[in-house]
């Protein structure tokens, strides 16, 4: 039995490395990234039958093939949260690209729990950067050298958190007592930068091991229920938003 695991990289031959692997029939299933799904390649799995799991979701795939991803929506959502109860009213979003769908989900739950709890949304507080560190720091010094600035920011990526925090020092703006800084990912960034950064962390790890066994389940059990799966995400609380 050989399920293969693939990220569709360029140097290993993309997309079409995964369907000369899928046309060879050399393998039992597949695992591969959202990022180089295309309708031509659901069709060939579909058409040879083959087991298969999708790391990510979009809107347009559904029952008929299994997938599992990060709850991106409900990650927003409990960022808002977060920071509300520590007592921010003004709250901008710096994503790294407005393409990818688990920027557009956090950025849905950003915007629902910011309704929820009767705030209005404004679009000059969401900013699409590029996941750097200099991009970090002109968005935050944008956003707060505009009008009515926001009083806490949620990034999308750790370099960004980062250039949010340098971005702050460079202005004297106090982090956290007038600034908030909240990230996602998780990396070692956010825990050894010089004031440690509220990250929301997801596991990369469970994921892998959830979308292994449902692989391993259908190749089993050709008629097992196809799956989708979302994953929820925890928030390890650092020094970025711990108000006094």
């Amino acid at each position: 039995m050989f399920p293969t695991i693939s990220n569709g990289a360029s140097e290993f031959g993309g997309a079409s490395s995964v369907e000369r692997l899928i046309v060879s029939k050399k393998v039992d299933g597949v695992i591969f990234p959202i990022s180089i799904v295309t309708d031509e390649l659901l069709s060939r799995v579909e058409d040879l039958n083959l087991p298969c799991v999708i790391l990510g979701h979009l809107d347009g795939i559904g029952a008929e093939i299994n997938w599992i991803d990060i709850n991106n929506v409900q990650a927003g959502r409990r960022a808002v949260k977060m920071l509300l109860q520590k007592g921010y009213k003004k709250i901008a979003f710096i994503s790294d690209g407005d393409k990818d769908i688990f920027n557009q989900d956090r950025i849905i739950g950003y915007r629902r729990e910011l309704a929820a709890n009767g705030i209005s949304f404004s679009d000059r507080y969401i900013i699409h950067g590029i996941p750097t560190v200099e991009s970090g720091m002109e968005s935050v010094l944008s956003l707060v050298n505009g009008e009515n600035p926001p009083d806490a920011v949620i990034c999308s990526d750790d370099r960004l958190a980062l250039g949010a925090l340098r971005a702050a020092q460079k202005i004297g703006l106090s982090v956290p007592d007038v600034f908030g800084i909240f990230s996602f990912d998780n990396t070692p960034l956010t825990e050894f930068a010089e004031t440690s950064i509220t990250s929301t962390d997801v596991d990369t790890y469970e994921l892998g091991i959830q979308a292994a066994e449902i692989l391993m389940n259908q190749i089993e059990n050709p008629q097992a229920s196809l799956r989708q799966v979302l994953l929820s995400t925890k928030i390890i609380e650092r020094e970025s938003t711990a108000r006094k």
